[in-house]
């Protein structure tokens, strides 16, 4: 039945001709080309489907009925496969984006006005979810942040640096004092970031004088699973705490937090977009992924 799939095309197309050599000519290929499938097709069939003469080409009443049946059936099928090539060039469909509730809401939110005026016929499903993502699983199409997966079969695309910083509020240092090396924070009242998918504490990272990375475990005097509370208690003067600077840059500017041990301060991974490798990658998808390329910026705060 391969044989069968394979040189239907040749046998409709010879069939509305009545001519091996016009049907060569219209598809491509060669006379002979064009003998031979027919020939493999009423082999494959047990069939005669056209009677040849020197003179003359006409289809067998078998060739005649089996014509009459298939030609509709291709004509369907050719239909089907352009239309999904379309529904591919075409931005259109329904889009999945996972996102850290906090980056999304600051940084990506204001952007998405402008993307769906541009690309009306895209449905965003978007899910702020602060969680490890595996994009198959999830039936996720581009997650930003972290994802719980790493295969060759995944790409990472840089949004911007994670820039990790030590806040806290002006009247906190002002009670507690500032301090002037990281280890002072051991025994300081700080607020800890606990990651809900292992329910952990998050080591602060930082560099030493040398250039040598160190962390340090900081006691919990508060423990929250939501980076933005996190954010939100160190305003009230709560603690010292360690955030990503895109997360708090209002508060910097006004000098509502303020940051600390920027000397410290120790390269991190950056805030990663990530999507499936596919060697046809939707529309929508690719769309969404240059407009985002295109138009991010950490000062896109509302």
């Amino acid at each position: 039945m391969v044989a069968l799939a394979r040189f239907l095309p040749t046998f409709i197309q010879a069939s509305e001709t009545l001519n091996f050599s016009q049907t060569a000519r219209e598809m491509g290929i060669t006379p002979a080309a064009v003998s031979k499938n027919i020939k493999a097709l009423e082999t494959e069939l047990g069939l005669r489907l056209f009677h040849r003469t020197t003179h003359a080409l006409s289809l067998t009443n078998d060739g005649q009925h089996f014509y009459q049946q298939v030609e509709p059936l291709v004509n369907q099928l050719n239909a089907i496969l352009v239309n999904t090539h379309n529904l591919q060039q075409v931005a259109t469909g329904t889009l999945k984006v996972s996102m850290p509730y906090e980056f999304g809401r600051l940084h990506l939110l204001p952007l998405l006005k402008g993307f769906k005026t541009q690309y009306p016929q895209i449905n965003l499903d978007l899910r702020f979810e602060d969680k490890l993502v595996n994009l198959v699983d999830d039936s996720i199409d581009i997650a930003i942040g972290n994802i719980d997966q790493q295969d060759s079969g995944i790409i990472a695309r840089q949004l911007c640096p994670l820039d990790l910083v030590v806040v806290a509020s002006p009247l906190f240092i002002k009670e507690n004092g500032t301090p002037t090396h990281p280890a002072q924070l051991k025994n300081a009242t700080c607020i800890n970031y606990r990651n809900p998918n292992t329910e952990r504490h998050i080591a602060w990272p930082f560099i030493d004088e040398n250039g040598d990375n160190f962390s340090i475990k900081c006691a919990a005097n508060i423990s929250v699973t939501n980076i933005e509370i996190c954010a939100q208690l160190a305003l009230q003067g709560l603690g010292f705490t360690m955030i990503s600077r895109s997360l708090v840059l209002n508060y910097l500017a006004t000098g509502e937090l303020i940051s600390l041990l920027e000397q410290y301060q120790s390269e991190t991974p950056a805030i990663m977009l990530y999507y499936a490798s596919k060697a046809q990658q939707p529309a929508k998808v690719r769309v969404f992924i240059d407009y985002i390329l295109a138009n991010f910026t950490l000062s896109s705060i509302p």
